[in-house]
């Protein structure tokens, strides 16, 4: 009974050639994968090399037997180059040439539909391949726009389709797949790609792709990077106040405010003056008549409001308007003190039941049940990198279980570079948060297609690992669904004996570390062969690092006057110890904050440890690090270099802000003169 893909029709030169799929042709002719590879081998080299440099998924023809083709992942053998000697008459075993060409035709691949349908699986499939999780790295990071997970995430997928589209219809590989015309390949792939709605590579028609990727860089990794990032980030189309600075018609200096700006702050930081206005009074009185003069159209008055409100500003202006002495108690950053004291090649992940424990379920009964474990494993050196547990009477993995054992297999790396990690297809490795967290910590993420359980080195890993716990009297077998010859005697396994949950636990510790010291046959452990690193190795991002391990809070830096201000609590009552992190510079950290929250709020999020502090937006985009504040003494008894050089230090910053403020203060002057 043939199925589909058992059969290819290749046109070529004027002559069709029929191909069997591997799978059909060891049915029938009743021969072994191994034979088949030998014979592959042997065909390759008769072919000439000039002729197998040219080819592509199908071998030239030789003249010799067993001619074969690669076509998406499977192998396939031309009909007309199956031996038919004796003593096995393979190509008599599957029938003559008219009966091959019927069975074609049954299973309708005379259809342009499915080969349509089978170059877009293909299509898809080296697009995948060409994914690269350093492109999320920089766009979340490095890129002159920031962007958030989920956008630094299409935008990987967006250079790979532009390079995959734009380097196989430049060298017309298209052909390979069925598809005739250039023209036809852009809109298969236009197809593709129109649903998945992209950041960077909106397509509308094959038409409008080829546009996009005439444009694309060929080669330049970064120039690639930018090519996709929209002109509509960072553009003043819409601006109307601040968009045309002010010049000094006798320095030729550009003054950094537009006349909108320089009579709104004139008002509001009342210069010169002792009353003050309030908004409504500045803006009826005096913007909109001095906007009238100029013969300019003002802004409306809720803008108008928005604009002095912004933070940074008030850092800039409040001087003026309030008088020092309330600016210095307020808004100045300030000296912080301390209190009077004397102080990381190829990884792969699977789960499965190991040893087995005794627990009560809910009804009271005891019951056994295997402990669920994940491992993560480095597959060169067969070390087990990270592990955790299933919680008590469960048997899934979980992102949880991932999320604790990414973060061991971290620490066990030394947090250097861990380039690629494979598993199945599990939830817990394809979830959005799964992949976004594996996305954050290796180069390259994939998953083994389904049912391909054998692509996956963490099978045999797991496997061998098992088997290195035979003899132990709580382990039960092998496997689920296991033969007898990997189960034990049930006639005497004694439940009482078995080791409760948390003792299991205990006991898989230390059959990890047995495994990981234990000698193999080159005379090395894994812990031995672990040292032997690839030599790419650096360092992780200290920012993922933290992203991934340190703590998670909000803030309001508004009001914190140049620093960050968050506690940590340390068990018991009213027993907290506070941190505080530096703002690189008071006056442009709180515009970069308000910029990246759209002027709507000057909330971030805080992820800190002890040493640092890094600051995102509310959608996610990373804005800058804080480092821990120095901080002054309160006493001379307890002065020191560190604590002397603090204090320096921050009268230095404080008059750095208060000329900042002084000088724009001039400017305003300047602009409005």
């Amino acid at each position: 009974m043939y199925k589909q893909g058992d059969i290819l029709l290749r046109k070529a030169d004027k002559t069709e050639t029929f191909w069997l799929s591997q799978c059909l042709v060891m049915q029938t002719c009743e021969i072994e994968d191994g034979l088949l590879r030998k014979y592959r081998t042997l065909y390759k080299k008769t072919v000439r090399a000039c002729d197998l440099a040219k080819s592509g998924q199908y071998l030239p023809d030789s003249g010799k037997g067993w001619r074969w083709a690669k076509v998406n992942g499977s192998f396939y053998y031309a009909y007309d180059n199956i031996p038919d000697r004796k003593p096995c008459f393979y190509k008599s075993k599957l029938g003559t040439l008219n009966d091959i060409k019927q069975a074609y035709q049954d299973l309708g691949e005379l259809s342009k539909g499915n080969l349509i349908e089978l170059a877009k699986q293909s299509i898809v499939n080296q697009v995948v391949e060409l994914y690269d999780s350093s492109d999320i790295n920089y766009y979340q990071y490095n890129a002159e726009v920031g962007f958030n997970k989920e956008k630094a995430t299409q935008l990987m997928m967006s250079r790979a389709w532009c390079v995959f589209v734009k380097n196989t219809a430049d060298n017309d590989q298209f052909k390979t797949l069925g598809i005739k015309t250039k023209s036809e390949f852009y809109n298969v792939c236009a197809e593709l790609i129109q649903p998945l709605n992209l950041e960077g590579l909106s397509v509308s028609s094959g038409a409008y792709l080829r546009n996009k990727v005439d444009l694309f860089p060929t080669t330049n990794t970064l120039a690639q990077r930018s090519a996709i990032i929209s002109g509509k980030y960072n553009n003043t189309n819409a601006m109307q106040v601040g968009k045309h600075k002010l010049v000094d018609t006798e320095t030729g200096e550009i003054i950094n405010v537009d006349i909108h700006q320089a009579v709104m702050f004139y008002a509001f930081m009342a210069v010169g003056q002792g009353t003050k206005l309030n908004m409504r009074q500045q803006y009826e009185s005096f913007y909109l008549p001095t906007m009238q003069d100029f013969d300019l159209k003002p802004t409306g008055y809720e803008n108008y409001t928005r604009i002095l409100r912004q933070n940074g500003l008030k850092l800039l202006t409040l001087k003026e308007r309030h008088g020092a002495d309330w600016y210095k108690k307020s808004s100045l950053a300030y000296v912080p003190s301390q209190k009077l004291q004397f102080a990381h090649s190829l990884y792969c992940a699977d789960g499965s039941g190991t040893i087995n424990y005794r627990y009560y379920n809910k009804k009271g009964e005891k019951k056994t049940r295997k402990l669920y474990v994940l491992l993560i494993t480095d597959v060169a050196s067969s070390k087990i990198v990270g592990w955790s547990v299933a919680d008590k009477g469960q048997s899934t993995e979980t992102f949880q279980m991932l999320d604790k054992a990414i973060k061991m297999a971290m620490e066990t790396s030394n947090y250097q570079t861990m380039f690629e990690f494979v598993s199945d297809n599990h939830s817990a490795y394809t979830s959005s948060e799964s992949k976004d967290l594996l996305n954050m910590v290796f180069n390259k993420v994939r998953n083994i297609q389904a049912g391909n359980s054998q692509a996956n080195p963490a099978e045999l890993q797991f496997k061998l690992f098992k088997n290195s716990l035979r003899g132990l009297s709580n382990f039960g077998s092998t496997s689920w669904g296991v033969s007898i010859e990997g189960q034990s005697n049930p006639d005497y396994i004694n439940i009482d004996e078995f080791p409760t949950y948390e003792e299991a636990i205990m006991q898989f510790y230390d059959i990890v570390q047995r495994w990981n010291e234990t000698k193999r046959a080159d005379n090395l452990s894994p812990n031995e062969r672990f040292e032997h690193k690839n030599p790419k190795c650096e360092a992780m991002d200290k920012r993922v690092i933290r992203y991934l391990n340190a703590n998670h809070t909000k803030v309001n830096p508004a009001y914190m006057r140049g620093f960050i201000k968050v506690t940590k609590s340390l068990g018991g009552y009213n027993n907290t110890k506070e941190f505080l992190f530096e703002l690189p510079d008071p006056i442009d950290s709180m515009e970069i904050i308000e910029k990246a929250n759209h002027y709507k709020s000057a909330e971030v999020k805080v992820v800190w440890d002890e040493e640092n502090a890094d600051l995102y937006s509310l959608d996610g985009k990373y804005l800058m690090t804080c480092q821990l504040a120095q901080r002054a003494i309160q006493s001379q008894a307890e002065a020191d270099d560190a604590n002397e050089n603090a204090l320096n230090y921050h009268l230095a910053r404080k008059q750095r802000q208060i000329n900042r403020a002084d000088n724009f203060t001039e400017s305003v002057k300047n602009a409005f003169d």
